[in-house]
């Protein structure tokens, strides 16, 4: 991955963000919340090129309804797409059984940006948990249709594995 130009991000996100290292960036916001976003190569799906992101609320500190963390965590995103044009995969964490709520979010955040971004979000269902999954692609990625299809035969793969799993498409 091609380390993030934070100056660049700075420019365009309302919160200072400031690398970590390679992979990770962070920022603060008014509200206290320390946010780190991770980039993790991805290797289940996609041989090269695709990356997880992780947005991890580090103080655990609510920002409810905080534009500015949107905008800069799409202003993150946007620098990882102008320096990688890959693809990210999105996983909502599952620990605190607010994923259905994350998901909702994350899938807001990017629906007016759909002219740049092809973003495919499935529930699936494992062992009475509900998993959510999102993949984000430039609409411009010469693979795109083939990303799509990856993305679709790994979710039937693994919901057709086992007989207790079920999924379903949610509209981004």
């Amino acid at each position: 991955m091609n380390v993030l130009d934070t100056s660049f991000i700075n420019l365009s996100a309302p919160y200072m963000v400031w690398k970590e290292d390679e992979r990770r960036y962070c920022f603060e916001t008014d509200q206290g919340g320390l946010f780190q976003i991770t980039f993790d190569l991805e290797q289940s799906i996609w041989l090269d090129g695709a990356y997880e992101l992780g947005i991890q609320n580090i103080k655990h500190v609510a920002s409810p309804r905080d534009l500015k963390l949107k905008k800069t965590i799409i202003a993150v995103v946007e620098e990882f797409f102008r320096q990688n044009p890959g693809i990210l995969l999105y996983i909502c964490e599952t620990g605190d059984g607010r994923q259905a709520q994350r998901s909702r979010l994350f899938l807001s955040w990017f629906k007016e940006y759909q002219d740049l971004y092809v973003i495919k979000s499935v529930r699936i269902q494992s062992e009475g948990i509900d998993n959510y999954a999102s993949i984000i692609v430039q609409q411009n990625n010469p693979a795109l249709q083939q990303i799509i299809a990856d993305f679709e035969s790994m979710v039937h793969d693994l919901t057709f594995q086992k007989p207790k799993e079920e999924w379903e498409w949610i509209e981004g």
